[in-house]
């Protein structure tokens, strides 16, 4: 019968109520005599540990992230970001047309478009940058953006959010608009323009620096616009961020000094208070560990069905939510000292892509059965491990999540049966 429960059980263990057992591995073990075919141990210990995230290339990415704040439970963060343009078209003026202005247009993300203090004014600042960035090249998310800095301004705007809807336009100066008086006749690739505009960095300041990050969307909207004439003839020049071949990047800065949690962050020599923090934009990561897991093979041979890590996060009154929602997706990959981390099969795509989960009731479910096999079976070391936010590198979301400490704590339920 026993055998016949190995092939099928699998489908059918929900349905299963009479036949529940729970232990608390590393404390206790099940029985031998246990006569029952199906178990589920929902106690295992859990050990939890704040982590930075190491360093994170922000190439390429799809949202670009600006500006500061300072969050009440994480501390202080700054972000900023290196964008190129290219050319939409070639331009159909030529120079004996005036430069009447050059706009360049910033498109907020339509889902989720600010995260803090909206009620700040930003100064945006936008610096033409003095370096050549490369497609083939790796930026990371702690760039120093001081080497940016030594380039112009090219335009600065100070903006109220409760006054925008979607688009923040910034017109550039005049000595900048008057250098496209010669972009016909010494441009004619896209190279040629980014000789011409090597990119932009843009940022922004707030007062006491607290206020908000914005999500920028590349898009169509995200442009730069040159306004011509010649006499009563106008015409119009754009160059787009929204073009495959163009850098971008995101750089981050944290500052976690003035947090409750500072001097825990990286200390893996005693257990996490009882609740672990999660910060995107190349912030904060946790390291989960079941030091005793492998106390199950005590039972001889066992089948297991299933392995659900379910993750709480903290009560509100910890978080600041809703003004500071959670990450709305997870990630959960193997650690491994010598390479840092490997994807687990049940959220590797069939393209190799990871797959993230996504916050529910305020808790991520994450199924590791294959990852908690492995280590009964000697295949990998029980090294832990890692949850951080998915993509990390233009999302700006945190959590706050329980850890195997708290009354509402983070649990493994294990389903098996001996055999």
């Amino acid at each position: 019968m026993k055998k016949i429960i190995y092939f099928i059980v699998a489908g059918i263990f929900l349905s299963v109520t009479s036949c529940e057992t729970k232990t608390d591995i590393g404390i206790d073990v099940l029985p031998e005599d246990d006569i029952l075919d199906i178990n589920i141990i929902d106690t295992t210990s859990i050990e939890v540990y704040t982590l930075l995230m190491d360093s994170m290339s922000t190439n390429n990415v799809g949202k670009l992230l600006f500006g500061e704040y300072i969050d009440p439970v994480f501390g202080y963060t700054k972000a900023g970001f290196v964008c190129q343009y290219g050319l939409v078209d070639d331009p159909k003026y030529t120079s004996s047309y005036s430069i009447d202005k050059v706009v360049l247009t910033l498109t907020l993300d339509t889902v989720t478009p600010y995260y803090g203090n909206i009620s700040g004014v930003h100064n945006i600042k936008l610096y033409r940058i003095p370096v050549i960035i490369y497609e083939d090249s790796t930026y990371f998310a702690d760039y120093d953006p001081v080497d940016f800095l030594d380039g112009t301004i090219i335009g600065q705007k100070a903006v109220n959010l409760d006054t925008i809807n979607r688009t923040i336009d910034i017109e550039l100066t005049q000595a900048f608009a008057d250098e496209f008086q010669s972009v016909p006749d010494d441009i004619s690739t896209n190279d040629d323009f980014k000789s011409f505009l090597k990119g932009i960095y843009v940022t922004s300041e707030i007062q006491d620096n607290d206020g908000t990050i914005l999500k920028i969307d590349l898009r169509e909207e995200s442009v730069i616009t040159v306004y011509s004439s010649l006499g009563a003839v106008k015409d119009t020049f754009i160059v787009s961020a929204d073009l495959s071949s163009n850098v971008r990047f995101n750089m981050f800065e944290h500052d976690y000094s003035t947090t409750s949690f500072y001097s825990q962050i990286g200390d893996e020599t005693s257990l996490q208070d009882s609740v672990a923090y999660v910060q995107a934009m190349g912030g904060l990561r946790t390291k989960i560990i079941f030091p005793f897991i492998e106390q199950l093979n005590e039972l001889g041979d066992i089948a297991i069905y299933r392995a659900q890590l379910v993750i709480n996060t903290a009560p509100s009154s910890l978080t600041s939510e809703p003004d500071y929602p959670v990450i709305k997706d997870m990630m959960l990959a193997g650690y491994d000292p010598e390479n840092e981390y490997y994807l687990l099969p049940e959220y590797t795509s069939a393209t190799g892509g990871y797959i993230g989960v996504a916050v529910n009731e305020n808790s991520y479910s994450f199924e590791i059965g294959g990852y908690i096999r492995d280590i009964l079976d000697g295949k990998i070391e029980n090294n832990g491990l890692l949850l951080f936010a998915y993509s990390g590198s233009s999302n700006f979301e945190r959590s706050v999540i329980t850890t195997g400490n708290h009354s509402d704590r983070m649990k493994l339920y294990i389903t098996f049966s001996k055999l």
